[in-house]
């Protein structure tokens, strides 16, 4: 048995506030069902939603599907039993239900299926997240509004793939072979627990290649970085039975991956090393949180290189600060126009520096990340501050801002321990002869000028 899957280069999970979902139906039937006691459901989404979503909020054309189970004995409510919520700007109940006085939980599973059972839904191996969640608290005619966290069904795989500084030539990836894992099973949408079919003689393929079809070809460790991810059924210790390989220039090598079980909701993030007589396999389970994962460590280490965050500006953003290797740490601050950021001392740039140094060799991000990484302009700055939403919040303990770009995802710049922060651009404002750059506390953010004998921290860009 073989299936084929395209393995999806980013993957985002949701963790969004809250999403209002109103009943409909025709209103002489809501007067009727109101004179005799009962009340429209009404539906509240919380926690995360379907990955490999990219955002923070339900993609237009969502359809998750709900059933009402009463506490008090146990039976599926014939007018809640798989009723389809639409979201497109506002949610929607595809017919109206009513609830009486009897408490009843709400059960909901992602995405919708047609005719499938409370305990029954089918889920399937791949790129397409499955989701269960259940009401706080039981609702009925008094209280009709349900609130409802989703949790994740499946767990995650993410490969980042790179070479090692002796292997000769071209590395280019095209695909990941998985044997003997589950591709198919149910799940019970009270529970989330999922049945598995047998995974004896299964075989996965996800394809690695880009839409041209061709193959990514490998970065050396330390210049960059190619990442990969997929979404699998959770499996148990799998000593002795599941394989996987990976196809480098066209012949599948053994990739020797842990056999440790796969937990529902958990990411597992593997760095591998393509070496000319081996593959190295570096693992780390993380919580299933968003898709900036932290603590992979590339390079040096003291310079640990990020993930580039599509925010849907102009540029891509790094996941976490220059010095640091996850997205909470603060990090060092560095002086303006020093790339080796270990000068004891600056004063203001010499006339050898110029007002610009972005991607120059003054860059310090491009000086110590390498590859298409540098310092943002000041046009940059003021684009991530005007045309992203800012949301202070905490993570990992540490205090920042979450900046959520057009598109739905975001990234988190941490503040220092006064709660506050600022970043550099790589440009001097010509009129005043400052460094252009963002400074924010809990109750303010923007761009503006400072002087040269300050220290800035540094969040990298990449087109």
């Amino acid at each position: 048995m073989e299936k084929k899957y395209h393995f999806m280069k980013y993957a985002a999970a949701l963790t969004s506030g809250m999403l209002a979902l109103a009943a409909c139906g025709d209103l002489n039937e809501a007067e009727e069902a109101a004179k005799a006691g009962l009340a429209p459901l009404e539906i509240n989404v919380g926690g995360v939603t379907r990955t490999i979503i990219e955002g923070t909020q339900l993609p237009d054309g969502s359809t998750f599907g709900i059933f009402g189970v009463t506490q008090e004995d146990g039976i599926l409510q014939s007018d809640i039993d798989n009723i389809a919520v639409y979201y497109k700007g506002e949610c929607t109940l595809n017919q109206a239900a009513y609830l009486d006085e009897r408490p009843t939980t709400i059960y909901a599973y992602y995405p919708y299926a047609e005719g499938v059972s409370l305990n029954s839904v089918p889920v399937e191996f791949g790129t397409d997240d499955y989701l269960y969640g259940t009401s706080t608290e039981t609702v009925n005619s008094e209280q009709p509004k349900a609130d409802i966290v989703f949790k994740h069904a499946l767990a995650q795989l993410k490969f980042e793939v790179v070479k090692s500084a002796d292997y000769e030539g071209d590395a280019v990836l095209t695909k990941f072979v998985f044997h003997n894992v589950p591709l198919r099973g149910t799940m019970d949408v009270t529970t989330g627990a999922i049945t598995p079919e047998s995974a004896d003689g299964t075989e996965m393929t996800f394809n690695a290649t880009n839409e041209d079809g061709t193959g990514d070809n490998l970065y050396v460790d330390g210049e960059g970085i190619h990442t990969y991810q997929g979404l699998v059924l959770p499996m148990a210790n799998a000593t002795g039975q599941r394989t996987c390989q990976i196809e480098i220039n066209g012949e599948l090598l053994n990739l020797p991956l842990p056999a440790t079980a796969w937990e529902q909701g958990k990411m597992y993030s593997y760095k591998i090393i393509i070496d000319s007589g081996s593959i190295n396999v570096e693992t780390e389970i993380l919580p299933w949180e968003n898709e900036e994962q932290g603590g992979i460590t590339v390079g040096g280490d003291d310079s640990a290189v990020a993930q580039a965050v599509d925010l849907g500006l102009s540029v891509k953003w790094a996941s976490w600060n220059l010095g640091v290797k996850k997205e909470s740490d603060y990090g060092s601050t560095y002086y303006w126009g020093d790339p080796t950021g270990a000068a004891p001392e600056f004063g203001f740039p010499t006339d050898e520096i110029p007002t610009d140094i972005v991607g120059t060799e003054y860059d310090i991000a491009k000086a110590q990340w390498k590859g298409s990484w540098r310092l943002p302009s000041s046009a940059e700055m003021y684009e991530l501050v005007t045309d992203c939403t800012w949301t202070w919040t905490t993570v990992d303990g540490k205090n920042g801002y979450q900046v959520t770009g057009p598109n739905g995802n975001s990234i988190f710049l941490p503040a220092d321990a006064s709660n506050s922060a600022t970043y550099m651009t790589g440009t001097i404002i010509a009129i005043t002869g400052q460094i252009n750059h963002l400074k924010f506390d809990a109750s303010d953010y923007g761009t503006t000028g400072g002087i040269t004998l300050y220290k800035y921290n540094v969040r990298p860009v990449c087109d």
